[in-house]
């Protein structure tokens, strides 16, 4: 290497090195523009939450108040305990929403205070029209309508406050970052030693660590939020599906008692048409009941020696009145006999191909076939396997719906048909599976029918229990 280019090799090195420190710097204050824009918009999108749900909410129990005083108290009553009690909830929680101690200023805060004591003066009515006395929110449309000015106030003024603040540090936010980029570019272009642009480098390492670290405790936080949260709602489904069957066991009781007085022909129908409704909404509490106790892993499993041609002659004979309704063919394959024994829950095992056929004979053509198949796998070097499988010749799965298809309360649409669900029996049905030790999957073909399928490890320890 020659003397002068030996000279000018720090120069070349150093540079190079300031051209490339000083665009990791400018894609750095991008990055950070970029993140300050995101903050800001989900700054809004929580505010504007918070005032869109204050207002649906009293919007809905204005609604429910109407039906009340238009019925006399006949009708809406239900509606407007449960839209007075999500709304009051609503507004006990608002100043404890994470960030609204900036957001809500002692005027609005004592307006917030106000209506709260409003409200909690409704509470002994409220109380009384869940009891049955729907003559008690009769009045109440009219009283409530005094409210709305404040519902406005909270919904918007947290909006606004959250926008003023919002414009001010990304203002400021811009200028500082903008300043700071020039001073860096000209530290850059000045002729900064090589040695104090790796100090800086060792400088910004620490603050990314630290960043890191302020990261991680915030993720951890957020992780501990959501776990509670998610335990709330568990407890809250568990204890309201424990409640509604107590009035619901009423309602049916009534009504079969009904059903035995010598009615008409239309009172008969009114009174069958109670008892089948009050039904499908029993199975969806009991099924509700059901995925909650799976969720919160409150579910064990016991482990048999099991006859698989026995658990799908079961499952035939309990679904044989449901498939006679829509004159459905079930019928198991033969092959159902030449099958080895396995070791799994039969209750459970029944359980989960109970919900499959199900889905088969309600989405099914009238005059359609379901069929029950069960095989052995071949050995994938983890011991065999059995293949339950349920074939239907019904519309099969929409195109692009397949996703959606195990998320609970999704029915893909299918909403609108004369078909009763729930839409959470193939949720319980995979959650299932997955406590057995096996997995589940489908085949549809859209207009020729679906084929779920149910695979099984045939060997299980005996004193399998399941604990999330």
């Amino acid at each position: 290497m020659s003397p002068k280019l030996s000279s000018k090799l720090p120069v070349y090195i150093f540079t190079a090195l300031s051209v490339f420190f000083l665009g990791l710097t400018v894609a750095a204050f991008g990055v950070l523009h970029s993140y300050q824009d995101t903050i800001t918009d989900e700054s809004y999108d929580e505010s504007g939450m918070a005032a869109v749900q204050l207002r649906i909410h009293y919007e809905a129990l204005m609604g429910a108040l109407a039906m009340v005083e238009l019925s006399h108290g006949l009708n809406g009553v239900d509606e407007a305990v449960l839209q007075f009690d999500i709304l009051y909830e609503r507004i006990k929680a608002l100043p404890s929403r994470p960030g609204y101690e900036f957001l809500l200023d002692d005027e609005t805060l004592n307006y917030q205070a106000r209506l709260l004591n409003e409200m909690r003066g409704y509470l002994p009515r409220i109380d009384r029209a869940a009891d049955g006395d729907g003559e008690a929110l009769v009045a109440m449309h009219g009283e409530l309508a005094s409210l709305r000015p404040i519902i406005e106030r909270l919904g918007h003024r947290p909006v606004q406050l959250a926008s003023e603040i919002q414009a001010e540090l990304t203002r400021d936010f811009r200028q500082l970052s903008d300043l700071f980029l020039w001073v860096i570019g000209g530290f850059v272009f000045s002729g900064l030693l090589f040695s104090a642009i790796i100090w800086r480098q060792l400088n910004a390492a620490s603050a990314r660590q630290v960043e890191l670290e302020t990261l991680t405790r915030n993720l951890q936080t957020a992780r501990d939020e959501a776990e509670a949260a998610s335990s709330a709602k568990t407890d809250f489904l568990a204890h309201m599906s424990h409640e509604l069957r107590t009035p619901m066991n009423s309602i049916l009781g009534f009504a079969q008692l009904l059903q035995a007085q010598n009615l008409d022909g239309e009172q008969t129908e009114a009174v069958d048409q109670i008892v089948r409704s009050g039904g499908l909404l029993m199975h969806m509490i009991d099924q509700v009941l059901e995925l909650n106790k799976i969720m919160a892993g409150r579910i064990s499993v016991s482990v048999h020696s099991v006859v698989p041609a026995d658990v799908v002659a079961r499952c035939l004979s309990l679904m044989d009145s449901l498939a006679a309704d829509r004159s459905i063919t079930l019928r198991a394959s033969p092959s159902i006999h030449q099958v080895p024994d396995l070791k799994t829950d039969p209750n459970r095992l029944q359980q989960a191909l109970l919900n499959l056929m199900s889905n088969a004979i309600k989405y099914n053509h009238l005059g359609g076939e379901v069929t029950l198949n069960c095989a052995t796998l071949p050995d994938e070097g983890n011991g065999p396997w059995l293949r339950f499988s349920v074939q239907d010749t019904g519309e099969g799965v929409p195109e692009g719906r397949e996703r959606d298809l195990f998320k609970p309360f999704n029915r893909l649409g299918r909403e609108t048909l004369n078909v009763e669900g729930t839409g959470i029996g193939l949720t319980i049905t995979q959650e299932l599976v997955r406590i057995l030790g096996g997995r589940i999957g489908f085949i549809s073909t859209p207009g020729h029918g679906s084929t779920f399928w149910i695979d099984l490890p045939v060997e299980r320890e005996e004193s399998l229990a399941y604990e999330e």
